[in-house]
């Protein structure tokens, strides 16, 4: 019969990584992170650009990201009359935005976010969606299903 209260022994660490000997000097400790490294090889500089925390964006940088808000602008105001029609516009950066990621909207889906915008049909978003899938090539989760996305 095996007992039920087994110990379980941890691994032997092997000589090259061993713990730093504890100083004798206890005074040599006073205000430092035990936890803290002194040595790093961590890539801080690109973690504070993935979070957009970095410095001034490169020239080549700002001219790519103006490219793609005057391609992104053009699409939402682009009408086939001459007027400026507000409202197309609103759907059309809803839909951009809802096609990015649904978490703008709490994650709801299309046809719940078309309601919530006093939308009769999910169709008046839904062409725009597609629109956004097909000339920006992003889809999200939420439009598995659809084929609007389709050129």
């Amino acid at each position: 019969m095996r007992s039920k209260n087994k110990i379980t022994v941890p691994p032997v660490i092997k000589d090259n990584h061993h713990k730093p000997e504890f100083p004798d000097d206890i005074e040599r400790l006073k205000g430092i992170d035990p936890t803290f490294s002194f040595q790093t090889d961590f890539d801080w500089p690109g973690l504070y650009e993935l979070l957009g925390e970095a410095g001034q964006l490169q020239e080549s940088d700002r001219a790519a990201l103006a490219d793609v808000m005057h391609s992104i602008i053009s699409w939402a105001i682009r009408s086939p009359s001459e007027s400026i029609n507000l409202k197309i516009i609103g759907r059309k950066m809803v839909a951009l935005a809802w096609v990015i990621s649904p978490r703008h909207f709490d994650g709801i889906s299309l046809t719940t976010l078309a309601r919530r915008a006093g939308l009769k049909h999910n169709r008046a978003l839904a062409q725009y969606t597609g629109e956004v899938s097909r000339k920006f090539n992003l889809r999200n989760h939420a439009q598995s299903h659809a084929a609007n996305f389709k050129n």
